[in-house]
């Protein structure tokens, strides 16, 4: 054996003292390091399933409070819609009601009606006006539904509806009067009346047409008829009646504080003209002209023209609808009351604004022929048989 040998030069005892000390310190130090990644796992685990559990619980609370939620705001709206339609068919009955009186009735008599009348016309209108605000349904978006027109293409049909309405009125006037002057057609019988509106619808009729071809031919895009409009239309009326009402119903209050006095029921000629007439042929020729084509021919030409070429400026929506309904309104000066002009611009604005949200103009026609028929039927009601 050679005496370089290395192993030869450690002593047994030693060599067994170090084995055993390497054993156990691999002994104590593998099963504690273990143990504890173990242990840390665990709690990781424990703490993973624990915040899994918490955030399901979370996400189940979430998601039933915003079904909750969305279930009481649509209660609220079904009860607040609701709660408009009830209230503008009150309003409408207990006006009528109220103004199927006789003229010779007693004041005291007819106060409570009037009273019952006020105070259902202000519920009406205070939900009406929360439900729009609530709802934010004035906001129209950026993006147009209506394609917009040429100025001088809209000023142009504006301005020759006006002028083809004015000639005939005046060809109509000539076969109705001759020679007599234009005072007079206040005082004609109705059936020259109603021929000479006839006139003046057919002068118009001409202008609407043209208006009507251009929707066909991709000019524009404001389709003039779809049930669809037609129902949006009819719902709009609900909202924006009981306001209109309310708004009446302040300025004639302060009509007869500066009067003095009791102001007039029927707050438009034509309407007080067909409430005094009797039953006939011509009566109904006259109904059928304030209800259907007054609307027809007032919509193509306020909201279809005037209203489509003044939004394709630029002035921003709101604006060309406020500019629209202060023209209607002064249209409308010297034929109403001026107690009944405020409700107008009401109510043109929301003809302007169904008409912006729908795109249609089927939607402003609608709201139109419903308000005339119901003005009709009052004014009918209010003069005793």
């Amino acid at each position: 054996m050679r005496t370089g040998s290395k192993s030869l030069l450690i002593v047994p005892a030693e060599g067994l003292r170090c084995l055993t000390s390497a054993i156990t310190r691999v002994c104590r130090r593998g099963p504690s390091e273990t143990t504890a990644a173990k242990k840390l796992r665990g709690r990781l685990d424990s703490a993973t399933r624990s915040l899994s559990r918490s955030m399901d619980v979370v996400t189940l609370a979430f998601s039933t409070s915003t079904r909750l939620r969305a279930m009481i705001l649509s209660r609220i709206e079904v009860m607040g819609g609701g709660g408009i339609l009830l209230a503008a068919i009150l309003c409408g009955a207990a006006t009528a009601a109220a103004t199927a009186a006789a003229p010779g009735a007693a004041t005291q008599a007819a106060a409570p009606r009037m009273g019952l009348v006020s105070l259902i016309t202000a519920v009406a209108a205070i939900v009406a006006i929360g439900l729009v605000v609530w709802r934010r349904w004035y906001r129209l978006s950026n993006t147009a539904w209506v394609r917009p027109v040429s100025t001088a293409l809209g000023l142009g049909l504006f301005i020759g509806m006006f002028v083809l309405g004015s000639l005939g009125v005046t060809v109509a006037r000539g076969m109705v009067l001759g020679d007599a002057s234009l005072d007079e057609i206040t005082n004609l019988p109705l059936a020259d009346h109603a021929r000479i509106l006839m006139g003046h619808a057919i002068g118009q009729s001409l202008a609407a047409v043209i208006y009507f071809w251009l929707c066909r031919t991709g000019a524009g895009r404001a389709r003039p008829t779809g049930r669809a409009a037609v129902a949006k239309g009819l719902l709009a009326m609900i909202v924006v009646w009981p306001i209109v009402a309310g708004t009446s119903m302040v300025t004639s209050s302060i009509a007869r504080l500066i009067q003095g006095g009791p102001v007039d029921v029927i707050a438009h000629d034509t309407l007080a003209r067909l409430a005094e007439s009797p039953m006939g042929p011509w009566l109904v020729v006259m109904s059928i002209q304030v209800v259907l084509v007054a609307p027809l021919l007032e919509e193509v030409l306020y909201r279809g023209i005037l209203q489509r070429t003044l939004t394709s400026l630029d002035l921003g929506r709101w604006t060309g609808i406020i500019i629209t309904s202060v023209i209607f309104v002064s249209m409308h000066v010297g034929a109403a009351r001026w107690h009944a002009l405020p409700a107008l611009f009401v109510l043109s604005l929301g003809f302007g604004w169904v008409y912006e949200r729908t795109g249609r103009l089927a939607a402003p026609i609608a709201m139109h022929i419903t308000f005339n028929a119901l003005n009709l039927a009052l004014a009918l009601l209010s003069t005793p048989a």
